[in-house]
């Protein structure tokens, strides 16, 4: 992934260490991806979202009582959140007008 100069300055930033931060370092996310992976096509239309990101943002909601759109709106609004699904969804623009 290339970082933008955005991107660069907040991981220069200090950080809280949040709930979030923890859960990440504790949990190993890369079996649920790899179990994601198998169950995901991205044979059809646009660039899809990776599952992971779309997985952190269903537990985002749920632990936080947010509708899909709330949780959109957190992810971009507030690091923790952001870093938690991964920076790399900078990269992705959710097209709002649907």
């Amino acid at each position: 992934m290339q970082y933008s100069f955005g991107m660069m300055e907040d991981r220069e930033r200090w950080q809280k260490d949040t709930f979030l931060d923890r859960v990440n370092d504790i949990i190993d996310f890369s079996n649920i991806e790899k179990l994601l992976q198998k169950m995901y096509t991205s044979d059809l239309g646009r660039a899809p979202i990776p599952p992971l990101i779309l997985f952190k943002t269903l537990l985002l909601e749920s632990w936080y009582g947010l509708s899909d759109v709330e949780v959109v709106e957190e992810i971009h609004d507030l690091r923790s959140f952001e870093r938690f699904v991964g920076e790399e969804v900078r990269n992705y623009h959710v097209d709002d007008t649907t």
